[in-house]
């Protein structure tokens, strides 16, 4: 026997026909219910965001499945540490054999140079192992007199650049250069002396306060060379040499003088007319002794600079050109004036009378 239920619209058509307050509320509640299911719908849907975090989650846990399931590098076998230790070995030997070596190599090298020093093939017997150059005033034995050698002597055992110091410490010795010989062994010795050009005086003028017990520049006779650098006078004589005296002299002269001094030698040892003295003992008017009689210069100071180079070059011409004028005179000339080098004056001594005196020279 088959029965059929009734469906939902038909128990409200029913109801509705029977009762229709019960038709209302049916309605309500059905309305409810529709309400509520679709609230719990929306609240069991996944969110886009949601979905997004959990598909990032789940492909960082399938890679680190991935990286976990990567298979791992075998361990090595014995035969590989067995060669590996081997080779080490072998690299150790050979650092070994290198220093070993080279150690060897350094250790004969010194027993070599140290053997060349006490060979008596490298020896300086004698001074005449000792070949002096470029020296003028002073003879071969004079410099060689000078140095400070025991014979015999290593001559690896010899400091060059002391033995250059120690002749640099003499006064007429500018400059050495000493310099070693192996084939054949000997000592090459180079020499840049300092060539006395005048004798310095001093100002008899100057009062000595006390005597100095070294020499004192200028305080004392000595000579001069052209850059102007003072030596006692004997400085060549003490060590065995034998020169001349310059024929120039120089009276006067102080220390500070040196650039002015370079600049009037310059100009005597240049000028056609024959200069023999210099007087500096008043600083506002030198006075040089030349062939035509004392000549007046005025102040020559080495603050002028150049002006003092070309005021004497002027003051030098002038004087090559009075002596033309000096062979028409027949008077004797006292001075002649350049102070101003483009008037010149000349000072005759008056002639010879009973009660007149003959004018005094300068010098």
């Amino acid at each position: 026997m088959s029965s059929t239920l009734p469906n939902s619209s038909d128990l409200l058509l029913s109801s509705s026909e029977e009762d229709p307050k019960l038709t209302h509320d049916a309605t309500s509640d059905a309305v409810s219910v529709s309400k509520e299911a679709a609230a719990n719908h929306a609240q069991t849907e996944p969110s886009t965001e949601t979905f997004s975090e959990a598909q990032s989650i789940a492909s960082a846990n399938s890679a680190l499945v991935g990286i976990s399931a990567l298979p791992k590098p075998p361990a090595p076998k014995l035969q590989e540490l067995a060669s590996r230790r081997q080779q080490l070995k072998a690299q150790r030997r050979g650092k070994f054999y290198t220093l070993a070596w080279r150690t060897a190599v350094v250790g004969s090298l010194a027993c070599g140079l140290i053997w060349l020093a006490k060979s008596p093939i490298w020896l300086i017997r004698s001074a005449d192992q000792i070949k002096v150059e470029d020296n003028e005033l002073l003879s071969d034995d004079n410099v060689r007199s000078l140095l400070s050698i025991t014979y015999p002597q290593s001559l690896l055992e010899i400091q060059s650049d002391d033995i250059a110091n120690q002749l640099v410490d003499y006064e007429p010795i500018a400059n050495a250069v000493v310099s070693r010989q192996l084939v054949p062994p000997g000592i090459s010795v180079k020499v840049v002396e300092r060539t006395p050009v005048a004798v310095t005086l001093p100002d008899p003028a100057t009062a000595v306060q006390q005597i100095p017990k070294q020499p004192v520049p200028f305080q004392e006779p000595g000579v001069i060379d052209a850059q102007g650098y003072w030596m006692p006078y004997n400085s060549y004589t003490d060590i065995g040499a034998t020169t001349q005296p310059p024929a120039l002299t120089v009276k006067g002269m102080q220390a500070g003088y040196e650039s002015a001094w370079q600049t009037i030698y310059r100009g005597i040892a240049q000028s056609p007319v024959a200069i023999t003295s210099v007087d500096w003992t008043r600083t506002d008017n030198v006075i040089l002794l030349s062939e035509l009689g004392p000549v007046h210069f005025g102040p020559l100071s080495s603050n002028a600079g150049n002006r003092l180079a070309r005021n004497f070059q002027a003051q030098l011409v002038a004087l090559d050109q009075l002596r033309g004028v000096r062979e028409e005179m027949t008077e004797a000339i006292a001075y002649v004036d350049l102070r101003d080098p483009a008037n010149p004056v000349i000072e005759t001594v008056p002639s010879a009378e009973p009660d007149t005196k003959e004018a005094n020279s300068v010098f």
